[in-house]
C-alpha cells in the first residue's frame, strides 16, 4: 500500500534620493542586509498558519503577529500592511534572525495490528528577516524595502519497519520533504490626509521544494505480484520565482484607535520541475504547480492607555483557491492531485507594556483554524501544518544613538490529526488502518534596529 501526498509597485522621488544620498551608512547597511538575508535563507521553516508564518521579527512575533493597525517596527509593518509604515516613529532599519525547532511525530497502524511511531529528524532552522523604512521629514511619503522568510514545511522520517507507513514494501520507506519561501517587497506609502494612509508593495518571491518520494507523478509499476508501485524521487530541490502584489490602508482615529487592512494577492510561482528516473533507468521530468495563497488582513490598534498598547488582527488565508492546495485525492494512475487544504481564519491578540521609557514587554496569543481536514491527513504527511494555538512573549530595549534590541519566544501547542490510510488503486480508505501526524513548535527570535 503506497502512501501518497503532494506537496506545496512620482511623487516624492527627489525627496527620497536626496535623503538617501546623505545617509551612505544606511545604504551600506541595507546592501549588507540583502546579502546576509540571501545567505541565511537556506533552511526550511516549518510555519504556523497552515504553511504561512504567523509573524516576522521579534516585535511582531511577541505580539502573535498582530500589527496591521499598530505598527511597532519596520519588519512587522512592511510584512502585514504597506500603508502602516507611515505610522512608525521615523526611519528605521532592522535585522532579525529566528531559530525554529519543530517536534514532529508520525504513527500508523495497518489492518493486521502492526503499529509504530517515528520521530522526524528535524534540525533547528534559521529564519531571517530584514526591513528598511525611510520617512523623509515633513513629507507625506514613506518608502520601504523588506525581505522575509514567509512560509515553509519539512519532515525527515527514516525508514522504519515497525511503522507501516514508513516500512517497505507496503509503505513509503524513508520520507523527506523540504519547502521554504522568501519574499521581498518594495513599499510605497502616502499619508493622503492627516489620518489616512495608503500603501502598495509589489512582491518578489523565491522558493525551493524537495519531496521524496514524490506522489504527484504516477508511480512505477509494481516490481512483482502483490507489491506496490514506487513513486519517483524529487529530493533534489528545485527553486522557482514568483510575483504578487500587496496593498493596504491605515487610518488613525481621534480617540486613540487605529484601523488598518491589507490584501496580499496570490503569489504566482513558476512550475516546479525535477529531473528524476524510473526504476528501469528511464529519465523522467516530474512537475508540480504550487502558489502562495492570497491573504486578507484587518486589524485594530489602541494606544489610549498610559502603559499599554493593544492590537487585534483577523486574517483570511485562501488555500482553497490556490494551485497545489485546492485539489486532493488520487488521479486515475495513482498520482496525488494536491494537498486539499481548507481556507482558514486566523486571530491574533497582542499587548505591549511600557515598563520604563526604554524597556517594553510584550505578550500575544494567536489562533488559527486547521488548514488540513482530517479526511486528507493521509495526503499531508510530508506537510503536517496543523498547529492551531500559539503563545508568544518578548521584550525590547531602546539603547543610545537610536539602537534597539528585541527578543521573542514562541510556542505552538501540540496538535495531532488522525485519519486512515488510502489505497492508491481505488482511492478508498483502508479499513482498520490509521495514520496520525502530530506537531509542536518552538522558536526564539532576536533583532537589532537602528532608528534615525
Amino acid at each position: 500500500m503506497e502512501e501518497a501526498t503532494a506537496c506545496f509597485i512620482d511623487h516624492g522621488r527627489e525627496d527620497l534620493m536626496s535623503g538617501l544620498g546623505s545617509r551612505i551608512g544606511c545604504r551600506f547597511l541595507a546592501l549588507f542586509g540583502v546579502g546576509w538575508l540571501s545567505l541565511c535563507v537556506s533552511s526550511p521553516a516549518a510555519a504556523q498558519m497552515g504553511h504561512v508564518l504567523d509573524a516576522v521579527g521579534p516585535v511582531n512575533q511577541s505580539m502573535a503577529g498582530a500589527g496591521t493597525a499598530l505598527p511597532l517596527d519596520s519588519l512587522g509593518a512592511l510584512h502585514w500592511n504597506p500603508a502602516s509604515i507611515t505610522g512608525l516613529q521615523g526611519s528605521e532599519i532592522g535585522f532579525s534572525m529566528a531559530a525554529f525547532a519543530p517536534d514532529l511525530d508520525l504513527a500508523s497502524s495497518d489492518p493486521f495490528g502492526n503499529y509504530g511511531r517515528t520521530s522526524s529528524d528535524t534540525d533547528i532552522d534559521p529564519m531571517p528577516a530584514f526591513g528598511f523604512v525611510y520617512s523623509p521629514k515633513d513629507s507625506p511619503w514613506a518608502y520601504g524595502f523588506g525581505g522575509f522568510a514567509v512560509a515553509g514545511f519539512g519532515v525527515d522520517y527514516s525508514a522504519d519497519p515497525t511503522n507501516p507507513i514508513l516500512g517497505r514494501p507496503g509503505g513509503f520507506g524513508a520520507l523527506y520533504s523540504s519547502y521554504q519561501m522568501m519574499q521581498v517587497n518594495l513599499t510605497l506609502a502616502c499619508r493622503v490626509t492627516d489620518r489616512l494612509s495608503l500603501g502598495i508593495a509589489p512582491t518578489i518571491n523565491w522558493s525551493s521544494l524537495a519531496v521524496d518520494p514524490f506522489p504527484g507523478f504516477p508511480p512505477d509499476p509494481p516490481a512483482g505480484p502483490g507489491l506496490p508501485g514506487h513513486y519517483l524521487n524529487a529530493a533534489h530541490a528545485d527553486s522557482r520565482w514568483g510575483l504578487g502584489l500587496q496593498f493596504g490602508f491605515f487610518y488613525e482615529m481621534d480617540n486613540d484607535w487605529n484601523i488598518g487592512g491589507s490584501y496580499k494577492t496570490t503569489q504566482w510561482m513558476q512550475e516546479y520541475a525535477w529531473n528524476s528516473i524510473h526504476a528501469d533507468g528511464t529519465a523522467e521530468t516530474v512537475r508540480f504547480n504550487m502558489d502562495y495563497p492570497a491573504i486578507l488582513s484587518m486589524g485594530l490598534g489602541y494606544t489610549g492607555l498610559k502603559f499599554v498598547d493593544l492590537a487585534f488582527d483577523v486574517r483570511y488565508i485562501d488555500y482553497e483557491n490556490t494551485d497545489g492546495f485546492s485539489e486532493t485525492g488520487f488521479g486515475p494512475h495513482g498520482d496525488v492531485k494536491g494537498f486539499g487544504w481548507s481556507s482558514i481564519w486566523t486571530f491574533a491578540l497582542g499587548a505591549q507594556f511600557h515598563v520604563t521609557e526604554r524597556f517594553h514587554l510584550r505578550a500575544g496569543y494567536g489562533y488559527n483554524e486547521n488548514a488540513v481536514p482530517a479526511d486528507v491527513g493521509f495526503f499531508n504527511v510530508p506537510a503536517p501544518a496543523i498547529i492551531q494555538h500559539h503563545l508568544n512573549t518578548g521584550f525590547s530595549w531602546d539603547g543610545p544613538h537610536g539602537l534597539s534590541l528585541a527578543f521573542a519566544y514562541h510556542h505552538g501547542f501540540h496538535n495531532g490529526i488522525r485519519t486512515e490510510m488510502v489505497n492508491p488503486g481505488d482511492g478508498q480508505p483502508i479499513p482498520g488502518s490509521t495514520v496520525t501526524s502530530s506537531m509542536a513548535t518552538h522558536s526564539m527570535t532576536a533583532a537589532i534596529y537602528k532608528k534615525y
